[in-house]
């Protein structure tokens, strides 16, 4: 049986970064995790919650509303309803297909 001894010089700490980089990744982490809650929210909160989310393909819309925005709908009653307002509702004439447009006068 043999017998090794490791003849190794210990090594010095490193010196702490200070509180600038901490506050940093302090900053950073906690954007990770808001974007990450808003991503998990909408992945799982129509799921969950009273709410669809629809992108919107066309220019109808613009300068309101850019082409690939992101629409989050929620239920409302035709009576709380007004000209100005967004809607989405599903085209007559196509299965689940989604339209989004303002209310121009009621």
């Amino acid at each position: 049986m043999s017998t090794a001894i490791l003849n190794a010089p210990a090594v010095r700490p490193a010196p702490p970064l200070g509180l600038a980089p901490a506050a940093a990744r302090l900053v950073l982490r906690v954007a990770f995790g808001l974007v990450t809650l808003a991503f998990a929210t909408l992945a799982i909160g129509p799921r969950v919650f009273d709410f669809r989310t629809f992108y919107v393909r066309s220019g109808s819309m613009s300068p309101g509303i850019a082409v690939g925005a992101l629409a989050i709908a929620v239920a409302a009653s035709p009576e709380d309803l007004g000209p100005g307002d967004v809607v989405v509702f599903e085209r007559p004439d196509a299965a689940r297909t989604m339209v989004v447009h303002r209310i121009h006068r009621w």
